[in-house]
């Protein structure tokens, strides 16, 4: 174990975080979101720093700053007392502003070490089957969902076919309870590491025409039996009545489903969704497509799912191919 750097060299580092010090010297909004301070007035901004309470009710709460104007901050959530219920920065406390600008040499200092993201799932379906203690298959009538290698669009991968016909559908999910992940999960230490959830993955389409645009879905959801493109609490993709490719959001107020420019027929694709607080990111192959902004609640358990149904026409069959998968948490510092 490296040793602790001499007391001066902490010092510097502290100093590098602590943009301002100072007291209160009026009262802020009754709804616990502003701060006042008359020698902010003469100060840079602190827009996109961290303000922390170093005393009264809310001593010890850490908030980031959304926009700071003469002499008072505005921040993104409101203080707290240990009710909990709303604080009011009065007149007379004392706060710290804090820059995140060089905080990970902070924590490396002292010692303090952001853990690896965990529970992460990569999944090429190498064992040439389905595992059922990870994913939960709900086969068509006709041909189950297989993982196959032994044709083209197969490209030599480990990949699972969904062989839907007239009138069926194939769905496939993460198994409930052990393989779900929350949104934005959290913070490791109070507004310092924020973790994001990704999840990746390929897909191939031989006839996106004959899926039911309707229904189809893939994406995360909330609830594992509630799994198709009109399902609240849906992040993903599906296709519009023209076969076009739509990243959706939705919640139990309604849908957003907003069009992406992408031929998406008769060859692999790589498909991911960034969930961080406040807003979903979709990307095709490596381009980020669109962003939507976030209907999901902080900490909301959400299911990996792939859901393709049949159009339902006497000739509306298709097949449809799922590669490598990918999801798990990412650190990002903001």
């Amino acid at each position: 174990m490296s040793e602790r750097p001499p007391a001066s060299e902490l010092v510097s580092l502290y100093g590098a975080i602590l943009s301002y010090q100072g007291i209160t010297t009026a009262n802020g909004d009754p709804l616990g979101v502003t701060l006042i301070c008359a020698g902010l007035a003469n100060e840079p901004s602190y827009a996109g720093q961290f303000v922390k309470m170093l005393d009264g009710g809310a001593a010890g709460q850490m908030r980031y700053i959304t926009t700071h104007v003469g002499n008072t901050l505005t921040v993104d959530s409101a203080f707290t007392n240990s009710t909990p219920a709303v604080q009011q920065i009065i007149a007379g406390l004392s706060f710290a502003i804090i820059s995140t600008a060089n905080m990970v040499g902070l924590l490396a200092a002292i010692g303090l070490v952001i853990p690896p993201p965990g529970n992460v799932v990569n999944e090429d379906w190498q064992t040439e089957t389905i595992d059922l203690n990870i994913w939960t298959p709900t086969h068509p009538a006709t041909n189950p969902l297989i993982v196959v290698t032994d044709a083209v669009p197969y490209q030599a991968m480990h990949v699972v076919r969904f062989d839907v016909q007239n009138a069926e559908n194939g769905h496939l999910i993460g198994r409930v309870n052990s393989n779900r992940w929350r949104v934005y999960p959290g913070i490791i230490s109070p507004h310092l590491a924020i973790q994001k959830l990704v999840m990746e993955f390929e897909l191939y389409h031989n006839d996106v025409a004959h899926i039911n645009q309707a229904t189809s879905f893939f994406g995360l959801v909330a609830d594992p039996a509630a799994f198709i493109r009109t399902s609240p609490n849906i992040v993903g993709f599906r296709y519009d009545g023209a076969g076009q490719l739509m990243s959706i959001t939705d919640d139990a107020g309604g849908e957003v489903s907003i069009g992406i420019t992408e031929v998406i027929e008769d060859t692999w694709h790589r498909f991911k969704i960034e969930v961080v607080e406040g807003a979903i990111l979709f990307y095709v192959n490596g381009v980020l497509r669109t962003t939507h902004p976030s209907p999901l609640a902080p900490n909301r358990l959400m299911y990996p799912s792939w859901y393709f149904a049949s159009a339902g026409g006497g000739a509306d069959t298709f097949e449809t191919y799922l590669g490598a998968v990918r999801i798990g948490y990412e650190v990002v510092l903001p």
